[in-house]
Protein backbone atom coordinates (compact mmCIF):
# COMPACT_ATOMS: atom_id res chain seq x y z
CA UNK A 1 0.00 0.00 0.00
CA UNK A 2 1.06 3.58 -0.70
CA UNK A 3 1.86 6.09 1.87
CA UNK A 4 0.81 9.41 1.64
CA UNK A 5 1.42 12.65 3.61
CA UNK A 6 3.31 10.19 6.36
CA UNK A 7 -0.29 8.83 7.05
CA UNK A 8 -0.31 4.45 6.14
CA UNK A 9 -3.85 3.70 4.87
CA UNK A 10 -5.87 1.81 7.09
CA UNK A 11 -6.44 -2.16 5.54
CA UNK A 12 -10.11 -3.10 5.11
CA UNK A 13 -11.20 -5.87 3.40
CA UNK A 14 -13.56 -6.57 0.07
CA UNK A 15 -16.82 -7.13 2.27
CA UNK A 16 -16.24 -3.95 4.83
CA UNK A 17 -15.61 -1.99 1.53
CA UNK A 18 -18.73 -3.15 -0.31
CA UNK A 19 -20.95 -2.89 3.01
CA UNK A 20 -19.71 0.83 3.10
CA UNK A 21 -19.94 1.42 -0.04
CA UNK A 22 -23.88 0.45 0.08
CA UNK A 23 -24.43 2.23 3.25
CA UNK A 24 -23.39 5.62 1.16
CA UNK A 25 -25.28 5.23 -1.94
CA UNK A 26 -28.18 3.81 0.33
CA UNK A 27 -28.22 7.34 2.35
CA UNK A 28 -26.14 10.12 0.59
CA UNK A 29 -27.00 13.10 2.55
CA UNK A 30 -27.88 11.89 5.70
CA UNK A 31 -25.45 13.83 7.56
CA UNK A 32 -27.14 17.27 5.78
CA UNK A 33 -30.50 15.49 6.21
CA UNK A 34 -29.76 15.37 10.01
CA UNK A 35 -28.14 18.88 10.75
CA UNK A 36 -31.55 20.25 8.49
CA UNK A 37 -34.03 18.41 11.29
CA UNK A 38 -31.68 19.28 14.41
CA UNK A 39 -32.08 22.86 12.91
CA UNK A 40 -27.81 23.13 12.58
CA UNK A 41 -28.14 24.02 9.40
CA UNK A 42 -31.15 25.70 7.93
CA UNK A 43 -30.16 25.16 3.64
CA UNK A 44 -28.50 22.85 2.20
CA UNK A 45 -27.30 24.53 -2.00
CA UNK A 46 -26.49 22.53 -4.85
CA UNK A 47 -25.76 23.82 -8.03
CA UNK A 48 -27.50 26.75 -7.58
CA UNK A 49 -30.53 24.87 -6.05
CA UNK A 50 -31.06 25.93 -2.03
CA UNK A 51 -32.99 23.27 -0.33
CA UNK A 52 -34.57 24.35 3.00
CA UNK A 53 -36.20 20.96 3.68
CA UNK A 54 -34.84 17.02 4.56
CA UNK A 55 -37.77 16.08 1.99
CA UNK A 56 -36.50 18.27 -1.04
CA UNK A 57 -33.41 16.40 -0.85
CA UNK A 58 -35.05 13.17 -1.99
CA UNK A 59 -34.84 14.21 -5.89
CA UNK A 60 -31.06 14.81 -5.50
CA UNK A 61 -30.15 11.70 -3.71
CA UNK A 62 -31.99 9.91 -6.81
CA UNK A 63 -30.06 11.53 -9.41
CA UNK A 64 -27.03 11.13 -7.35
CA UNK A 65 -27.76 7.31 -7.23
CA UNK A 66 -28.66 7.03 -10.92
CA UNK A 67 -25.13 8.65 -11.65
CA UNK A 68 -23.17 6.57 -9.28
CA UNK A 69 -25.16 3.60 -10.67
CA UNK A 70 -24.14 4.78 -14.48
CA UNK A 71 -20.52 5.31 -13.57
CA UNK A 72 -19.85 2.19 -12.02
CA UNK A 73 -17.43 0.89 -14.16
CA UNK A 74 -14.61 -0.85 -12.07
CA UNK A 75 -11.63 -2.80 -14.10
CA UNK A 76 -12.51 -6.42 -12.12
CA UNK A 77 -15.79 -6.99 -13.51
CA UNK A 78 -16.11 -9.59 -10.42
CA UNK A 79 -15.66 -6.97 -7.98
CA UNK A 80 -18.13 -4.73 -9.88
CA UNK A 81 -21.04 -3.46 -6.47
CA UNK A 82 -24.37 -4.43 -7.39
CA UNK A 83 -26.06 -0.91 -6.86
CA UNK A 84 -29.74 -1.76 -6.09
CA UNK A 85 -32.29 0.54 -8.00
CA UNK A 86 -34.97 2.48 -6.60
Amino acid sequence: MEVRYGNKPLPISEKIYLKKSLEYYNDLLQEIRAEMKNGTIKSYEDGGKRYTKPEELVPLIREEQEYIRQNNNPIELNKAIKYPVK
